[in-house]
């Protein structure tokens, strides 16, 4: 048998040696060009990849609400809103419209119409407290020489209406021509807006005769005053218990062209006022005193406006839409303490006014005083 020499041998192993090298470098060639092309797959890609560290794996959903807020991929960001206003989309204005006033009756400004000085409250304090509750104006009744320092400090604020003296002894009222003419040199000044308030018929009260005053209102004597008022062309505030109210109208008949303010509106009935104004023209009322506030010797069924629910009566509304510029509202502030009661009487008025139309309510609140002021 053949024998191959040593070096035959050699050289065989030294060539298969060579052949399995060959054949292991390019099974390791194949493997890489796998893993490199494996690895560019997502769906192969291992959640871990090389070099990853912990924090960098994939962690577990969790149930848990997340504290950190969820930043949005910069793809998904909203865009950044230009503050350069010429990049903004002009809108042109419309023009605006100033509103109608609207009437309230529980702020809108009032005219006291009937307020006298009381002797225990300096009157500084009190026009300060009627302007908090709501007044912007009064009209003062009292003496010239006294009402015109108050007209000169707070002119805007005081209307000042002389009043007729008394007789310092029997407290009768001086009606005689002498105190015609102190009137009217006093109304000739131009600084008083009438006179008042004269007290022709009046039940008895502190500053007045033991019986009350008792001057006839169409005699001679009450007549130089009517008189004297329509030709200054100021009106005359008088005070006539309703038993009398067939005087007044005929003072009111003898003076046509005279206006006259009838206080409290005579404390008579919706209908007895009602038949005075349709047949006097020239006669006003001031609505003071008629509440439930404080007694003035009648019955509080007989002085209120309204009933005790605080509706206003029927009859007193109808009357006040029917003649609603013969009306003006009043606090007859001087007597007693009803300087203590000024949000009180304010209150309720505005409560009453407050049942009317606003057409009505203002002209009874400011107007139809007003229109004496100017």
């Amino acid at each position: 048998m053949y024998r191959m020499s040593s070096v035959n041998m050699f050289k065989i192993f030294t060539f298969t040696t060579v052949i399995v090298l060959l054949v292991s470098v390019l099974s390791c060639s194949n493997n890489l060009d796998t893993a490199q092309i494996d690895s560019s797959n997502p769906k192969n890609a291992n959640p871990v990849s090389l070099g990853a560290t912990k924090s960098d794996s994939v962690q577990p959903i969790s149930t848990k609400p997340s504290l950190n807020k969820t930043k949005t991929p910069a793809s998904h960001k909203e865009p950044i809103k230009s503050t350069n206003k010429k990049n903004k989309n002009k809108t042109k204005a419309l023009p605006t419209q100033t509103p109608t006033p609207v009437f309230s009756a529980l702020t809108a400004p009032l005219i006291d119409a009937h307020l006298h000085l009381p002797s225990s409250i300096e009157p500084e304090v009190l026009f300060k407290q009627l302007s908090d509750a709501g007044i912007s104006k009064v009209m003062v009744f009292g003496k010239f020489e006294k009402l015109l320092p108050l007209k000169q400090q707070n002119s805007s604020f005081v209307s000042i209406f002389p009043q007729v003296r008394r007789d310092p002894i029997t407290k009768e009222l001086l009606l005689n021509s002498k105190m015609v003419n102190i009137l009217e040199k006093q109304l000739d000044t131009g600084i008083p807006d009438g006179i008042g308030e004269i007290s022709f018929r009046h039940q008895s009260f502190i500053n007045s005769p033991v019986n009350g005053d008792q001057n006839p209102v169409d005699g001679p004597e009450a007549m130089q005053f009517f008189k004297l008022a329509g030709e200054q062309n100021s009106p005359i505030i008088v005070h006539i218990e309703r038993e009398f109210s067939n005087e007044l109208e005929s003072a009111l008949q003898q003076n046509p062209t005279t206006d006259v303010i009838w206080a409290h509106m005579g404390d008579a009935s919706a209908a007895v006022v009602g038949a005075m104004l349709e047949n006097n023209p020239n006669l006003y009322a001031d609505i003071s005193c008629r509440n439930p506030l404080f007694p003035r010797g009648f019955s509080m069924e007989e002085q209120s406006l309204t009933h005790e629910n605080g509706i206003l009566k029927e009859d007193w509304r109808l009357l006040f839409e029917k003649f609603p510029d013969r009306f003006m509202f009043g606090t007859d502030i001087g007597t007693g303490n009803r300087h203590e009661m000024i949000y009180e009487i304010v209150t309720y008025y505005r409560s009453v006014l407050g049942q009317l139309t606003p057409t009505t309510a203002e002209s009874i609140a400011s107007k139809n005083a007003k229109s004496f002021l100017e």
